[in-house]
């Protein structure tokens, strides 16, 4: 048997470990709301830092809808939200593919998602905003996680609320919150807990089926943060 050339193990390793052979991993990961306020602070620096960097963007999404691209007319326009400011939002534009679209069509407003763009981002008005982006992960969740919200709400107004947001951000949870304020929003209705100021954002589509008087409900949803406070998106009744 003729023996295998003296480098090949090596090229068959490099080939099998290194990242760049399945997909290069991204050099950065972020949340939308943080990435916004890095351009805000020092827009040079964050521009230098994510130029040409594949970065990986996870947040709620704001809005989806097509948009002309460098005379591409069917691009697809993802915008993911600044919990701090209403205003500013990160949009990202999806690669041409049917896969990409597919996914874009099932997204809803509130959803938690998380898109990676090899492009780099870069500063756009009221925002930032990056090209050659792929719908990596929609939150699905069968078994919601149990949280206590006036815990997290408390952690929230310490140095913890990184700590909080790393473990629960776009995951489903389930907690128990005493509704004592209603507030209309443009996806529906929010429901606010008196004592926390945990939120509990429902949808125009559901809203029939929620109370409307004050009292204390175990509820379930997407966690999310709005405006610095945390509460739940996508919310329901736990059954």
């Amino acid at each position: 048997m003729k023996s295998l050339p003296k480098y090949f193990f090596l090229i068959v390793a490099t080939l099998f470990f290194h990242p760049v052979a399945f997909g290069k991993e991204p050099d950065f990961s972020v949340t939308s709301t943080a990435i916004l306020d890095e351009f805000e602070v020092n827009k040079l620096a964050a521009e230098l830092k994510y130029k040409k960097k594949k970065v990986s963007i996870k947040g709620v999404i704001k809005e989806v809808k097509s948009a002309e691209r460098y005379n591409q007319p069917d691009t697809v326009e993802v915008g993911l939200a600044s919990d701090t400011n209403m205003f500013s939002s990160v949009r990202l534009y999806l690669v041409p593919e049917a896969k990409q679209i597919d996914a874009a069509v099932k997204l809803k407003t509130g959803d938690f998602a998380t898109i990676t763009c090899d492009r780099g981002v870069k500063p756009a008005i009221f925002g930032v905003e990056a090209d050659g982006c792929m719908i990596e992960t929609k939150l699905q969740s069968d078994k919601a996680v149990e949280i206590d919200s006036l815990v997290i709400a408390l952690k929230f107004a310490t140095s913890e609320r990184d700590e909080v947001e790393s473990q629960y951000l776009g995951k489903r949870v389930k907690t128990t919150i005493f509704i004592e304020r209603f507030e209309q929003i443009d996806s529906g209705r929010r429901m606010i807990d008196g004592n926390s100021g945990f939120f509990c954002d429902v949808d125009r589509s559901v809203i029939k089926s929620f109370p409307t008087k004050k009292g204390s409900y175990t509820v379930e949803g997407v966690f999310v943060v709005v405006s610095g406070k945390p509460g739940l998106s996508r919310c329901d009744i736990a059954k």
